[in-house]
């Protein structure tokens, strides 16, 4: 079986799987090791998390996290390995999708980053970030950002170191997901975007010269409301940051307990002190949002 090594949130990844994120050539130190392997795991507890109609399911045992999707893939994570046994009906393109989110996710956790369900995208150097309720348009809007050809750091799952004198926000790779109508509207070449696995309606959009090797400073954090929204524009404040982020929490809710749920509201803290959190009232129309990028990202 063929080893290709990526890099992704920082990491330098060696994996028997293809996986969708562009290949690297590294003599570096390999940071997480991705490989097939038996999961053995007895006892679990279900999580919040649904992944093509499955609830995963988790198991703590001594530093080491079991993941379950029932009848579709197991993994064994730690910091620098993910083990997975996949089912005859997983397909591979799922599979990709449990790896790169829940799974190396699991494994950034446990390297003690702060992670958010999230887009980040790049304005002047530094990181912006954007979190919301489904059907917020936070796809839309980091869709559109790209189209505009601002960086988009991440389109789903934001991975923030924090330092005593500042937060950054590392990459993760440089495929973002676009629903079909959104594309069409955002005047995307379709033809020459490549199908997602989830089917016809999503695409594949890789941008060139892609900061992998780069971190860059958390300016803010917006969470995008409906148009029609009460809120507008409205500032959060330091204390009501922790249970905001909780909110956003990409993993499963069982890692956030004892001290490292206490490590998670000082970090939330921390990130209040660096960076503009505040609530806005997404575009009402495609061409609205495109008036808004010209305006506020020129």
């Amino acid at each position: 079986m063929a080893v290709n090594h990526y890099i992704a949130y920082g990491l330098h990844i060696q994996s028997d799987l293809d996986l969708v994120w562009p290949i690297v050539t590294s003599n570096d130190t390999i940071d997480l090791t991705i490989k097939a392997g038996k999961v053995a795991v007895t006892k679990t507890f279900k999580t919040k998390i649904y992944r093509a109609g499955v609830r995963a399911e988790f198991s703590d045992q001594n530093q080491t996290i079991f993941l379950v999707w029932p009848g579709f893939v197991k993994f064994k994570i730690s910091e620098s390995e993910i083990i997975y046994e996949a089912e005859a009906k997983c397909p591979t393109g799922l599979l990709n999708i449990f790896i790169g989110s829940e799974a190396l996710g699991t494994a950034l956790f446990l390297r003690g980053y702060f992670l958010l369900h999230a887009s980040a995208v790049l304005y002047k150097n530094q990181a912006h970030v954007f979190i919301g309720k489904p059907g917020a348009g936070k796809s839309s809007t980091v869709a559109a950002m790209a189209s505009y050809g601002h960086t988009v750091l991440s389109d789903d799952m934001v991975c923030l170191k924090i330092n005593s004198k500042s937060i950054e926000v590392i990459p993760a790779y440089p495929e973002i997901k676009i629903w079909h109508n959104t594309a069409s509207a955002l005047d995307f070449d379709i033809i020459s975007l490549k199908p997602a696995w989830e089917g016809k309606d999503k695409y594949i959009f890789s941008q060139s010269n892609f900061p992998s090797d780069q971190t860059f400073n958390l300016a803010s954090i917006s969470v995008l409301e409906r148009p029609y929204s009460i809120y507008k524009n409205v500032n959060i404040s330091i204390l009501e940051t922790p249970i905001l982020l909780l909110a956003y929490f990409p993993l499963a809710h069982q890692l956030l307990k004892g001290e490292d749920l206490k490590k998670h509201f000082q970090d939330s803290l921390e990130i209040a002190k660096f960076a503009k959190i505040d609530r806005i009232n997404r575009t009402k129309t495609y061409n609205h949002l495109k008036k808004w990028i010209q305006n506020v990202w020129p």
